[in-house]
């Protein structure tokens, strides 16, 4: 019943404003000789009955969401370009306090999209929204009546080992439905190799997620969606990868009010120290403030950044900003949203005055 209950809004994705060259649906030795999978193809799903519907970038890129083998020996590394901002395709300038906005330098034609619904109706669509780093996009289509569409979930409600269905078209097999387990809630981008985003998280199912599947709908029992199919371990099974629908609300929220995902920048790698990692801490330096239970190592501080103006140095820990109820590494990069900045003369202030920074 949950997958009968989004089957309507899951659409069919071709791209015919880019050649295929590899990307998530172009195996056509697999179908045959005559170049069945000659343009870029993928999933997707309508999320606004008005004809909004959500894709991958690398869909409407036609760019390989996972590439084996590569020099990075990461088989799930994602293939997508350089870091860019999400941008409407009319204007794509634009940046905003606090933050670091790139303009794409990719062009894509906004007519070069095909959608196919389930019940056979095809229209043509134009993408209206990219977002390279997360791997989103949103096409848009004008259709005479309101279309079907995905209720959206809530993917931080997730436990491991929760069922979970991937909706897509595995292979142009269209409407195919696989299920599987959560195998983990928040998979970081550093545990699978990504450098340009390494603090993106991902839902890691043993859902089978096939060429075809990316930007498909990944759904829990209620039929609400949880995330976006993205990406699979090819060297491996069961080892398929999806967005959470929580970050992509964030996303068209961006979208929506700014015209541009804006990112904030300090200028600092860091890694996430929780209570455990906390302990073992202060095994190695006995001083280290006693109710100070998680924070933030500074693992590297970027020359000439904001950060490096401030006096923050490698091994600081930051222990303030924390919001109620927010994880560390989210902690950093949300004091920067909604258009205020991140003071981090004031974090340095805090940290010599609290462990002697």
């Amino acid at each position: 019943r949950a997958a009968a209950a989004v089957a309507p809004a899951v659409v069919h994705i071709v791209s015919t404003g880019a050649a295929g060259n590899g990307s998530g649906s172009s195996s056509s030795s697999l179908l045959g000789p005559h170049g069945i999978f000659d343009r870029p193809q993928g999933s997707g799903f309508i999320y606004d009955p008005r004809g909004y519907v959500l894709t991958n970038a690398h869909v409407i890129l036609g760019t390989q969401p996972a590439l084996p083998g590569s020099s990075t020996g990461i088989p799930w590394q994602q293939q997508s370009g350089s870091k860019r901002s999400l941008f409407k395709l009319q204007n794509s300038s634009g940046s905003s306090s606090g933050s670091k906005s790139n303009k794409a330098s990719k062009s894509v034609d906004r007519s070069s999209v095909m959608v196919h619904l389930a019940d056979g109706r095809v229209y043509p669509g134009r993408c209206i929204a990219l977002d390279v780093p997360s791997d989103l996009a949103v096409v848009e289509v004008n259709a005479p009546e309101p279309l079907p569409h995905c209720s959206l979930g809530h993917s931080n409600r997730l436990c491991v080992g929760d069922w979970v269905v991937a909706v897509g078209s595995p292979f142009l097999l269209k409407q195919s439905v696989t299920a599987g387990i959560v195998s983990c809630v928040e998979r970081k981008g550093s545990e699978l190799g990504m450098v340009t985003s390494p603090r993106t998280e991902y839902i890691q199912t043993d859902a089978a997620i096939n060429v075809g599947n990316s930007g498909g709908p990944l759904i829990n029992l209620d039929g609400a969606v949880i995330g976006v199919n993205n990406m699979k371990a090819p060297a491996g099974e069961g080892l398929s990868f999806a967005i959470p629908i929580d970050t992509v609300k964030t996303i068209l929220s961006e979208i929506s009010r700014h015209g541009h995902v804006r990112r904030p920048y300090v200028g600092i790698t860091m890694a996430e120290v929780n209570t455990s990692r906390m302990a073992q801490l202060r095994q190695t330096c006995p001083d280290f403030p006693a109710d100070v239970a998680a924070g933030i190592v500074v693992t590297r501080v970027t020359p000439g950044s904001p950060a490096a103006a401030a006096g923050l140095q490698e091994d600081d820990v930051i222990v303030g900003i924390l919001p109620a109820g927010s994880s560390a590494a989210a902690a950093a990069t949300a004091a920067s949203s909604n258009g205020s900045s991140l003071s981090v003369s004031s974090l340095a202030d805090a940290l010599k005055a609290g462990i002697g920074g």
